[in-house]
């Protein structure tokens, strides 16, 4: 058995034996060693992936969805996701048999089966991926594929998880040699994570609102049955909210009771406008960072945050999350 899916294999047990239904978590350290990108990308993997299953399946479960809907779904949402720097990060969309529902790079994928596939070492690499998913739903897989950057056969880290409640999996993946040489303090790790589950939501929600759903109200009701349940980061500090342009919070899930109000007007202990500087931030740029100070559902402490904050295309909603200092 390869070396390397040995380690990969114990680190995705160490993984999913520290998760709960409802939460994804993911190993952040406060240390101020840094952090090399391959590290820092195999996080970015990891909670990407699981907040977009997470997501998927509680909107799944709320609405009964059949198994025709699930792949419609899910082919919709990551269809225009690219996420890293160079936008080399996509997801694709696999059933436990190994069969392909969606690949936005590779179309000639779709409707076949890959449980044969090997790489250029000979490792059969789709049987190990169907395996982990058998005892963990969810897992770690190293194999040698070509860049088609650099034409040669590299070395590529895949995670891959469940969306629970269906047959359906989803894999992302990133070459070892990308960002070779480039580290990241924790908050420089902290920031990267954030940034990247908030572009491929923001990307994966504009999609199925294109595509899909143009109801205004089942846009919103959308978005709640995808975010009310879901958390993230160990301490589950971890969630998204979405507001307007106009300074409405749409969907809040630790503070209910924002939603559907103006938070024009809100001040944060040290007199900050959070909401002002974010519609700020969108109208500008369209995605940003913004610190201020809000209470920490883990701690229930107000405390330092820096939040980011991406523009849902075709609405008028944004997305954000953010990290507690």
């Amino acid at each position: 058995m390869n070396k390397y899916f040995i380690v990969f294999f114990f680190f995705s047990l160490l993984i999913f034996n520290a998760c709960k239904e409802d939460t994804v978590t993911n190993v952040i350290t406060n240390s101020r060693e840094l952090i090399s990108a391959f590290e820092v990308n195999k996080q970015v993997l990891f909670l990407s992936v699981n907040t977009t299953t997470s997501g998927l399946s509680y909107y799944f479960k709320k609405n009964n969805c059949d198994e025709a809907t699930q792949k419609n779904y899910t082919s919709v949402f990551i269809e225009d996701i690219r996420f890293f720097d160079n936008l080399s990060g996509y997801y694709y969309c696999y059933d436990t048999n190994m069969v392909c529902v969606a690949h936005p790079v590779l179309k000639s994928y779709i409707g076949q089966n890959h449980l044969e596939n090997v790489d250029s070492k000979g490792t059969k690499f789709a049987y190990i991926i169907r395996d982990s998913l058998r005892l963990n739903g969810n897992g770690y897989v190293e194999y040698y594929w070509k860049n088609q950057n650099s034409a040669d056969h590299e070395l590529k880290v895949v995670y891959f998880s469940i969306i629970k409640g269906t047959k359906l999996f989803i894999g992302a993946d990133v070459f070892q040699d990308y960002q070779k040489g480039w580290m990241l303090d924790s908050v420089g790790m902290k920031r990267e994570l954030i940034r990247n589950i908030v572009h491929s939501t923001a990307k994966g929600f504009s999609s199925i609102f294109k595509h899909i759903i143009s109801d205004s109200l089942q846009r919103i009701d959308f978005m709640k049955a995808y975010l009310d349940s879901l958390r993230f980061f160990n301490d589950r500090s971890g969630y998204f909210f979405v507001d307007d342009t106009n300074h409405f919070s749409v969907v809040f899930p630790t503070e209910k009771g924002f939603e559907g109000t103006s938070l024009y007007d809100y001040v944060d202990p040290k007199g900050n406008f959070p909401v002002r500087s974010m519609v700020e931030v969108i109208k500008q740029d369209g995605r940003g960072f913004v610190e201020y100070y809000f209470t920490n559902p883990a701690t229930n402490k107000s405390e330092k945050k820096f939040v980011y904050v991406e523009e849902i295309e075709g609405t008028e909603y944004f997305i954000g999350t953010g990290v507690y200092f």
